[in-house]
This record gives structure tokens, C-alpha cells and sequence, in this order.
């Protein structure tokens, strides 16, 4: 068990040296505005001198769905004409309840 001071030391530094390189991978993916920037510059590289034209494809994308979405508003009328059918009922219940207490 008894080891040379030396390799013991060196032993020492190389721990350093792994602890110090996790210590700055920790710290780089800690910080969230550093990716944010990095992840920022990869699109507007991605993207490259015509970012106009993708400007109007998401536009025009937005618009398509915007459409779509009004078009699909007929279909949203089964909740509410079951809660009108719920209502209807709930007041035909109430009045033979009531009719019954009067005695008619």
C-alpha cells in the first residue's frame, strides 16, 4: 500500500486536471444565454442570406391554418347543442317535480 510520494502526487494532479474539465462542462451547459446564442446563430446560419423568404413561408403557413381553423368551426357546435339539450331536460325535470308538489 505504501506508494512512491511522487506517483501519489501525480495521482492528485490528474484528478485535478478530470475534475477541473467537469467543472467547465458543467458550467458551459449551465449556461442557458450561451446556448440560446449558439442555438440563435445555428438557425440564422441555417437560414443564410434569405431569411425574407422564410419569413413569408411562415406566414403564409399561418394563414393556411388560420383558414382552416374557421372552416372547422361548424364542428364545434356539438358541445354547445348538448348543453342545450342538457338544459331542456333539466327544466322539464324541475317542472314535473313541481307539478307534482302542487297536486295537479
Amino acid at each position: 500500500m505504501a506508494e512512491d510520494p511522487s506517483a501519489i502526487c501525480e495521482e492528485i494532479e490528474e484528478t485535478r486536471s478530470e475534475l477541473a474539465d467537469t467543472v467547465a462542462a458543467l458550467g458551459r451547459k449551465a449556461d442557458v444565454k450561451a446556448r440560446v446564442t449558439a442555438g440563435t446563430r445555428a438557425v440564422k446560419d441555417r437560414l443564410g442570406a434569405a431569411p425574407s423568404d422564410s419569413v413569408k413561408m411562415g406566414a403564409a403557413s399561418l394563414a393556411e391554418k388560420a383558414e382552416g381553423g374557421r372552416r372547422s368551426a361548424p364542428e364545434s357546435k356539438g358541445p354547445f347543442l348538448m348543453a342545450i339539450a342538457g338544459a331542456l331536460l333539466v327544466i322539464v325535470v324541475w317542472h314535473r317535480v313541481r307539478r307534482g308538489r302542487d297536486g295537479r
